[in-house]
């Protein structure tokens, strides 16, 4: 289901449009990124916390989605409220609640009622400097494309893919504490989290990683996520350990914005023998700005699981971006082709940021 951010309360703050922070709403522009980073403080910015709060930082979004797969129809509403923002320079905070109703026919689930999903993000941050502040709560990691905020409505293949029995994924919130900062076109991040534990809940300190560079509205990164889950099985339970790793580059030419990751995983193979069990994902995407409303949509995804029968998958995605009225409505429409036995899939959706 599709889950995405954008919070028109920063625009009202400060009185500039959308567009001053994101190409196509959720999606974050190099400016819009370096605010996000800095605690959502302007450059040289001396925030009044009282007038922060004055103006109320809470913003909502709804979409609804109809997904077509294979004959099938599935819909998807969401409702999210979102109070975030400042109090002062030094403290930035971000909760969020998500209430949805889905039917899927594709997977006979789903009754249509509007439902509690809980949390996605409750987190306060303190910013010491620039170069340094600390994050506590459930959080994103510090992804190189943000799952959350990601504009398209295919999900981005290295944070969802996992195997061999391990749960974990990338693009999930995690519970934990970051520390991070930019100083000098440089960017980094350093993270403990809960991780994906299906067996219990205890605090394994799965430990992620993030370097980046920019060099003017271009950035070249890495990232690496090191950890452990227990996971049941017959006649008890296993600890499984992983990791993950990869590069990520994005480079801004004109109207094209063109950027990718690449990442390996690799972990135990509790489920289906001994060893290690390897995969290679990644995807290479262009965003084209067709004029002012307009984004057009490229992408090409693979998964490789390597040892495994499902081999190597590559997919397909184009599609079409319309940000309209006033920049808070977005239309947006994907066509995607599978390999591997997923059916080809049409997606149509509309979403409202207030």
């Amino acid at each position: 289901m599709p889950v995405a951010h954008a919070v028109p309360a920063f625009a009202r703050k400060y009185e500039v449009p959308c567009s001053a922070c994101h190409d196509v709403y959720p999606k974050l522009n190099p400016f819009g990124r370096a605010f996000r980073e800095s605690g959502f403080v302007f450059p040289g910015e001396r925030v009044d916390w009282q007038k922060t709060i004055a103006k109320v930082p809470l913003s909502a979004r709804t979409e609804v989605n109809v997904t077509v797969s294979d004959g099938r129809q599935d819909q998807f509403f969401l409702f999210k409220p979102i109070l975030a923002g400042n109090l002062g320079n030094r403290v930035s905070f971000w909760v969020d609640r998500s209430f949805a109703a889905f039917r899927m026919e594709s997977r006979d689930v789903g009754d249509g009622d509007l439902d509690d999903f809980g949390t996605d993000n409750a987190w306060l941050r303190i910013n010491f400097s620039p170069a340094f502040y600390i994050k506590g709560g459930k959080f994103e990691l510090d992804l190189p494309y943000s799952s959350r905020r990601n504009h398209s409505l295919f999900p981005l293949e290295p944070w969802v893919t996992s195997q061999g029995g391990n749960p974990t994924v990338l693009g999930l919130p995690q519970e934990g504490v970051e520390a991070g900062g930019s100083h000098a076109g440089w960017h980094y991040s350093l993270a403990a989290v809960e991780g994906v534990n299906v067996a219990n809940d205890d605090f394994n300190g799965d430990t992620y990683v993030r370097i980046a560079r920019d060099v003017g509205v271009h950035r070249v990164g890495g990232f690496y996520y090191a950890g452990r889950n227990k996971i049941s099985e017959v006649g008890g339970e296993t600890t499984n350990r992983f990791r993950r790793y990869g590069f990520d580059a994005e480079a801004r030419i004109g109207r094209l914005d063109l950027h990718g990751v690449w990442m390996r995983g690799a972990g135990d193979r509790p489920l289906t023998g001994t060893g290690q069990n390897t995969f290679s994902s990644g995807f290479l995407q262009a965003d084209l700005r067709l004029g002012e409303p307009f984004n057009w949509v490229t992408r090409i995804g693979f998964t490789d699981f390597e040892g495994d029968a499902r081999g190597a998958l590559t997919h397909y995605y184009v599609g079409l971006q319309y940000w309209a009225i006033g920049q808070r409505v977005r239309l947006a429409v994907e066509q995607g082709w599978f390999e591997g036995g997923q059916p080809d899939t049409f997606q149509f959706a509309c979403a409202v940021a207030f």
